[in-house]
């Protein structure tokens, strides 16, 4: 009996140390994946970019979720922007080769091309 009562009283001991340790890594790996990804809209990460240039390229990036995807190129940098959360239609409407620009702080979106000078305010989901 007094056998029986310590294995139970081990096992029990050995699952509740397991449940303490199981928790621990838990909470350790939510906070890991809060400080990686910020609480922020879509809107927030749009509005804190800058960029301008001439579009060289635009596509799906099938490899990457399906990213509405442009290259842009300006005289000191080439880079890549994506349209993945913007709804109002401005991805469909640039076409390559039109000049585009937005300022920091701003969702205003300046395109300009033959016969076209527009600023369009980005939708964002």
């Amino acid at each position: 009996m007094k056998l029986r009562m310590n294995t139970r009283t081990i096992i029990m001991a050995s699952v509740f140390v397991s449940l303490c340790i199981g928790s621990i890594v838990i909470y350790k790996f939510i906070n890991g994946v809060r400080k990686l990804v910020p609480n922020k809209k879509a809107s927030e990460y749009y509005s804190e970019d800058q960029y301008y240039g001439i579009v060289m390229d635009k596509f799906i990036d099938r490899e990457q979720h399906n990213y509405k995807t442009i290259i842009i190129r300006n005289e000191n940098y080439e880079r890549s922007v994506l349209f993945d959360f913007e709804i109002g239609g401005l991805y469909e409407f640039i076409e390559i080769g039109d000049s585009i620009s937005k300022n920091v702080n701003s969702l205003d979106f300046q395109l300009v091309r033959e016969g076209l000078d527009t600023i369009m305010p980005m939708k964002v989901n």
